[in-house]
């Protein structure tokens, strides 16, 4: 287990290294000077010059890739060029308003979905099952932007029962945070939803489909017990690493719910710094979520060998 643990941990950093890397050279090959749009177009050419030497872009970008991360390894993410602010207290601002949107929609998406996938499961080719796949596929089939757009002008312009736009902290006003935080956590838990009830449905049926639960069949054990004692604990199994594609979707539909919803989150942050071409920000945003991300997948790989040895020695 410790040669699979370290084997996955040198795989996440080599990941990290190549995006960062790739998405360093992409920004610094994009035309515009970072020292000019810092200082504005009326500064002059010697202000310009003195501020790319101090921002270190007179020097080579393999150079300037190693001070970056020497930098972050200290702890320094240096200034956003939009904000005149450490990119530190922007992420410490940012990542919990993202975070309060996120996990919520995580905690009742999954009960949820593990429910309806294993429902459909059990009761394959019967209505509820037609049913609850029609609104899975649905669900799938719909983007996030699209699903947030619909639920507003039914609960928000139609119904008003909850506000279009606007976020507060649960830390400064909890009902105030639960009032408008209510539209934009249901939007992203219905896209989360149809993702882990579809592969549940998908691994129950090829867990009830296997020989020994054939076998449990004909000693004549319920299907009550087979399902709950067998086929429940095999199947969810490969469930565990959907649940960590749908951490990681926290990130990406953030992108879009917190457009839509007008929420100050990390999303909203990496749009404002592309419009802006906050190099360094952006950067940062790219270093902060491809982290979070293979994070994740570490986990849920460390947790995946755990549960099943099987994989473990298969990735030897």
């Amino acid at each position: 287990m410790g040669q699979y643990i370290l084997k996955r941990i040198l795989i996440s950093i080599i990941v990290v290294f190549l995006v960062t890397v790739f998405v360093f050279a992409l920004i610094h090959m994009l035309p515009g000077d970072p020292a000019r749009l810092y200082l504005g177009f009326e500064a002059s050419e010697a202000d310009v010059q003195e501020m790319r030497v101090k921002m270190n872009l007179d020097k080579p970008w393999h150079v300037q890739y190693y001070l970056w991360m020497n930098d972050v390894f200290h702890g320094d993410l240096g200034d956003s060029l939009l904000y005149r602010r450490p990119n530190l207290d922007i992420f410490k601002e940012r990542i919990p308003r993202t975070v309060s949107i996120g996990i919520p929609a995580l905690l009742i998406s999954v009960p949820i979905a593990l429910i309806f996938g294993i429902i459909c499961a059990i009761k394959r080719g019967k209505w509820i099952d037609n049913l609850l796949t029609f609104f899975i596929t649905l669900g799938m089939g719909t983007p996030v932007f699209w699903v947030s757009i619909l639920a507003i002008y039914i609960f928000a312009m139609w119904l008003k029962l909850l506000p279009i736009q606007g976020y507060v902290s649960p830390a400064d006003n909890f009902n105030q945070y639960l009032y408008k935080a209510t539209l934009p956590v249901l939007c992203m838990a219905t896209h989360m939803i149809a993702g882990v009830a579809r592969n549940t449905r998908t691994y129950m049926l090829e867990t009830l489909n296997q020989d020994y639960i054939r076998t449990h069949r004909a000693f004549g054990i319920s299907e009550r017990k087979i399902t709950a004692k067998y086929a429940l604990k095999n199947a969810l199994i490969p469930v565990v690493t959907v649940l960590g594609f749908q951490v990681r979707v926290i990130i990406g539909g953030s992108l879009l719910i917190e457009q839509v919803f007008n929420i100050p989150g990390l999303g909203t942050l990496l749009v404002l710094a592309v419009n802006n071409r906050d190099y360094i920000l952006i950067q940062n945003c790219v270093l902060m979520i491809a982290s979070f991300t293979v994070l994740v997948s570490l986990i849920v790989d460390i947790l995946y060998g755990y549960i099943d040895p099987r994989i473990r020695l298969s990735r030897r």
